[in-house]
């Protein structure tokens, strides 16, 4: 037990996490780490058992009754928390005797919660959540006859964060409080003992933390007190792990505890997941690279012959490999080569080479002679009779040339043809012999050489151009290379030799037989326009030729004619009689002129059109006939006149065109020669016209010829046509064909002239409610100035068609009469007169300055912030109500609304209130009161955090009580002493050379680099600490140690050293550039030599150790 206060009658127990383990003690003390203690009023604490661990960090109160957490019966301010999302609940017991009483206020600035009181049936006694403005429950309304566990129940709402239960213990009546409820007490910290979590681990007891298990080891259940090691097939990188990991395919581990999984080798392979080995890559495949799940097949024109191989083997030359996945190679065939290594396919020979034998790089070259024409030969062939070859290597023969000649087989060579023969084409085994017409006159000639076109030869195998003759005349040679002469057929002739062609008979001429040497002229009366005839033409009928060898006959000319043939001078022509024409020369006979046309002379070439207004009616006439009057012709060529249209007449003989009849004139019948004039009564207004037409109504003519009308005045009209005069014109002012003097509505507006105030008035409109409102006849929009008879002349009535309404004072066209807000300022007329504003006048607007639609004068809070005006600071101002120290600055606005001097955010950061300059009424203010909650302190001399009312030594900083002082100044004694001592026993010592080693007992082995699941060397063993270490492990007693100062003297060891040659540096460790970084952020890699390396996120480099299968540490040297 314990008590912090002075005067009271009772000693408060040590609550659950702390203790009190002497009498007369102030306060309680918290367990140590490692300890803790579930009970209240106790003197010592628990040491945690291996497997736990307890923390000043962690600690948390059961989330049910059976677990709860002990509280004192006392007053305090206890401290607990929401530590995660999992923390719904915690679960508090307190014990309250007889005629006492308890009061929780849950205090929290980041948590929401709720809190309830059970009774230890778990009955609700008072909750409250944390949406109610009241955060106090009480026991106050059960009985307390006795004593009882009462369970305090706090539940999570949201978030996480710190609460304070301020907790009040108190009488029945009232009278008393037990305890202090500003003593603050932390209620989860060191009450209980925490299970390490899964992948944590503790061996030892009083722990305040748990060991994370180790890379390579695990821990998979809470509360463990050691760690396992990774079995093989599975490794684990990080530490604090719950289980072990896999090895990947392509990555194994053989050992127990290993943190990170070995590559497969080169050449070899793993393909499943967990394995502790690797398999090698079988013949046929290979495996090029570490950390594979298959091994590779070879490629084609590669080969492994044995297992686990690194890399494949190519084939060598004269070999080859179609296939992947292969152990040999296969030898190239005969008739193919394989020229290079590690090749797929084997090559055939091409044309020109041969391969008799297998497994060959190369091919061989076909001799002179012979040939290779196919692909993938085995064998040469030779070359056949008309074909050679001069050179080796050749796929084919050369076919003998033209003019040469091949007779032998595997010839390298051709023969020419000798003279009077030739060769045209080749591959030729002998030549030909000249043909009749031809020679050849060298030897290795393509061709025969033709005798010349005029000569020819009967002959073969001549060999010489004389063997060629000359045609004789009367004959020809068209052609070169001819063996015969031609004969000249009737129409030609040959006077010379050694011709190609024969001569055409010219025109005028004839030759009419064989082998002519000559050519004959046609006589008189006969012709020849053409060449090469056998005879002559005799003179066609219209014609004449009066010369012999005439190629052409003559025509007679136009205006003669000949009925004869055969003529022989001009006189055989005949003149054209009278109408009758020749058109065109060389004419057999005359032709008559036609109806229409006339001749008058004779020999004429054509006939004569008749003339416009003349005409010819009969074929072989010589002269035309006039048209007379009445009648006319505008055309010429002619047969006939014609007679004039009616509305028309011709006035004249031989007129060419009829003229019309001119307006105001008529003419009702054909063939007439002049026009009639248009009655009195009648007109004719257009030309060309065959009658008269009578005078509409409304229209008259008063004299005879007329071409026009004439029209009554406006608005009057004619009763009957024919009108005569202007005295037929009668008025009808409403144009509804009824004369005024027998109509009852003159201007035809629906309103009887009885009636009609404007009669006769505008017309063309119907007097009805649109139109004339006021319905007096007189139309509104022309004849009346007051439409709606309202005695308001339109152009000063709003409404001129409304008798209602003449005003609209807003223009929003709804008359004052009917519009409920005249002025249009949004406030109603009647509003506007309750407000005491002029609704007439826009500018006129009642005062509301909260804008709520209630003017000033009738509101009652005219801020709208929620106050009534009687009662607001500022009625005028929504932002501020109330001025608690009347500095003239409202509340929201002050920043110090009581004017103790302290900010409004300072006070509640303080805890005080904002609004009361003295929140504890001790008569300081808050900014003057080093305790503004404490009505019972207000001064701290010494800065110790302890009131000078409460404080045995105000004026000490470090004593508070005076148990404290007194316990000082013995601490003070007693190190004095101690000091004293020492210096005694040192100056007593006397100074020793120590030449040997450390006892073997207290040597100190240092390790270069950890192995697999070996742990660190502690932070001692770092600092080169031998204390606690023994040949055992055993702890040593400090007591039975001996300080001793060593001196060491190494002058003769730094000599030595210094005489050894510089090692040779080990080489730098790096990973290749590219190597990939795998899941746990290490590169993995194999050096040239096949050693796996590792180096890790943090730098650190592993050698893999292949005896083990484990890690075993590395240090770079530089």
């Amino acid at each position: 037990e314990y008590q912090h206060q002075t005067g009271k009658s009772y000693c408060n127990q040590a609550s659950a996490g702390y203790y009190v383990d002497s009498i007369a003690s102030a306060n309680q003390s918290i367990c140590p780490e490692g300890y803790y203690q579930n009970q209240i009023q106790s003197s010592s604490c628990i040491i945690a058992n291996p497997g736990s661990f307890v923390s000043f960090t962690t600690g948390d109160a059961g989330n049910m009754n059976t677990s709860s957490y002990n509280l004192s019966s006392t007053s305090a301010s206890y401290t607990g928390r929401i530590g995660n999302e999992y923390d719904s609940y915690d679960y508090y017991k307190i014990n309250i005797a007889k005629s006492h009483h308890i009061s929780v206020e849950i205090e929290s600035s980041n948590v929401e919660v709720n809190i309830s009181l059970f009774d230890q049936s778990m009955v609700l006694l008072d909750s409250n959540n944390s949406s109610s403005t009241d955060n106090i429950v009480s026991t106050n309304l059960t009985p307390s006859s006795s004593a009882r566990d009462v369970f305090v129940v706090i539940e999570k709402v949201n978030s996480t964060g710190e609460y304070y239960m301020n907790l009040t213990y108190y009488t029945s009546d009232g009278s008393s409080v037990v305890g202090d409820i500003y003593y603050s007490i932390d209620a989860e910290i060191g009450v209980d003992e925490s299970l390490c979590s899964a992948g944590t681990f503790e061996s030892d007891y009083g722990s305040s933390a748990c060991t994370e298990a180790a890379q390579g080891y695990f821990v998979s259940n809470p509360g463990s007190i050691s760690q396992t090691p990774c079995s093989p097939g599975t490794y684990q990188g990080l530490s604090g792990q719950t289980s072990c990991l896999n090895a990947s395919p392509g990555y194994y581990t053989a050992a127990y505890g290993s943190f990170i999984p070995t590559p497969a080798s080169l050449g070899y392979y793993v393909n499943t997941t967990g394995a502790t080995s690797q398999i090698a890559c079988l013949p046929g495949t290979y495996q090029n690279q570490t950390a594979q799940t298959s091994c590779i097949d070879t490629d084609a024109g590669y080969y492994t012959s044995s297992s686990s191989s690194p890399a494949q083997i190519p084939c060598s030359n004269g070999t080859y490999q179609p296939n992947t996945n292969q152990e040999s190679c296969i030898l190239s065939s005969p008739g193919y080569h394989v020229p290079n290594i590690a090749s797929s396919t084997q090559l055939p020979c091409n044309p020109g080479t041969y391969q008799p034998f297998s497994g060959r790089p190369d091919c061989v070259d076909a001799s002179p002679g012979y040939y290779a024409s196919a692909v993938a030969s085995t064998n040469q062939s030779p070359c056949e009779i008309g074909s050679f070859q001069p050179n080796s290597g050749q796929s084919r023969c050369l076919a003998s040339d033209p003019g040469h000649y091949v007779d032998n087989n595997a010839s390298v060579t051709q023969t020419m043809c000798d003279f009077g023969t030739y060769q045209p084409y080749s591959s030729s085994s002998s030549c030909f012999d000249a043909d009749p017409g031809h020679y050849v006159d060298s030897t290795g000639s393509s061709s025969q050489i033709a005798c010349l076109i005029g000569t020819y030869n009967p002959d073969i195998a001549s060999n010489s151009s004389t063997s060629c003759l000359a045609a004789d005349q009367g004959h020809y040679v068209p052609n070169n290379g001819s063996s015969v002469q031609l004969v000249c057929i009737p129409g030609t002739y040959q006077p010379n030799s050694a011709q190609s062609s024969c001569m055409d008979a010219d025109s005028g001429y004839y030759v009419d037989s064989y082998q002519a040497i000559s050519q004959e002229p046609c006589s008189l009366g006969t012709y020849q326009p053409q060449a090469a005839q056998i005879g002559c033409y005799g003179a066609d009928p219209g014609h004449y030729v009066d010369l012999s060898a005439a190629a052409m006959q003559t025509p007679c000319p136009a205006g003669f004619y000949n009925p004869f043939s055969l003529s022989t001078n001009s006189e055989s022509c005949i003149n054209a009689d009278l109408g009758y024409y020749v058109p065109s020369e060389g004419s057999s006979s005359q032709i008559i002129c036609l109806e229409g046309t006339y001749q008058s002379s004779e020999g004429q070439s054509s006939c004569i059109d008749s003339p416009e207004g003349a005409y010819v009616m009969n074929q072989g006439q010589s002269e035309f006939i006039e048209c007379l009057e009445g009648t006319y012709q505008p055309n010429v060529k002619s047969v006939t006149c014609l007679d004039a249209d009616i509305g028309h007449f011709s006035s004249g003989e031989m007129s060419i065109s009829q003229t019309p009849c001119a307006a105001g004139t008529y003419q009702p019948n054909s063939g007439q020669s002049s026009c009639l004039d248009a009655d009195i009564g009648f007109y004719v207004s257009l030309e060309g016209q065959s009658s008269q037409e009578i005078n509409p109504f409304d229209f008259y003519t008063n004299s005879s010829g007329s071409s026009y009308l004439t029209s009554c005045p406006s608005n009057y009209i004619t009763i009957i046509e024919g009108a005569i005069s202007i005295n037929d014109c009668l008025l009808d002012s409403d144009s509804d064909r009824i004369i005024d003097e027998d109509d009852i509505d003159d201007d035809g507006d629906g309103r009887l002239d009885s009636i009609d105030s404007c009669s006769p008035g505008v017309i063309g409109w119907i007097s009805n409610s649109t139109t004339d409102i006021d319905g007096d006849g007189c139309k509104d929009d022309i004849e009346d100035s007051d439409d709606d008879n309202d005695s308001i002349l339109d152009q000063y009535d709003a409404f001129p068609l409304d008798s209602s309404e003449s005003i609209d004072t807003d223009s929003d066209g709804i008359g004052n009469n009917q519009d409920i807000d005249d002025d249009g300022d949004g406030w109603s007329d009647l509003q506007e007169s309750n407000c005491e504003t002029d609704s007439l006048i826009s500018q006129s607007i009642p005062l509301d300055t909260d804008s709520d639609g209630e003017c000033d004068i009738l509101d009652s809070d005219d801020d709208g912030d929620g106050e009534l005006d009687v009662s607001d600071w500022a009625p005028l101002d929504a932002n501020e109500w109330l001025d608690t120290d009347g500095d003239g600055i409202g509340n929201n606005a002050d920043s110090d609304d009581d004017n103790d001097g302290w900010s409004d955010i300072k006070e509640i950061e303080e805890g005080t209130n904002p609004l009361l300059p003295d929140t504890d009424a001790d008569s300081y203010i808050d900014s003057n009161d080093e305790f503004p909650n404490d009505v019972s302190e207000w001064d701290d001399t010494d800065n110790d955090g302890v009131g000078d009312n409460s404080d045995s030594h105000p004026g000490i900083k470090y004593f508070q009580t005076n148990l404290q002082f007194i316990l000082a100044v013995s601490g003070g004694i007693i190190v004095l002493a101690i000091i004293g001592y020492l210096g005694v026993i040192t100056l007593r010592r006397k100074p020793e050379n120590i030449s040997g080693s450390k006892s073997e007992e207290n040597e100190v082995i240092e390790v270069d680099y950890p192995h697999e699941g070996m742990p660190k060397p502690s932070a001692e063993l770092e600092n080169n600490d031998p204390i606690g270490i023994s040949e055992n492990n055993d702890p040593v007693e400090e007591s039975s140690k001996e300080e001793t100062e060593v001196i060491k003297d190494n002058s003769h060891i730094d000599a030595l050293l210094n005489e050894l040659p510089t090692p040779p540096k080990p080489p730098i460790i790096s990973p290749p550039e590219g190597t990939p970084v795998n899941e746990y952020g290490q590169k993995v890699w194999a050096d040239e030599t096949g050693q796996v390396w590792c180096v890790n996120s943090d730098g650190s480099i592993l050698r893999h150790d292949a005896a083990t299968g484990g890690w075993i540490q590395y240090h770079n040297q530089y």
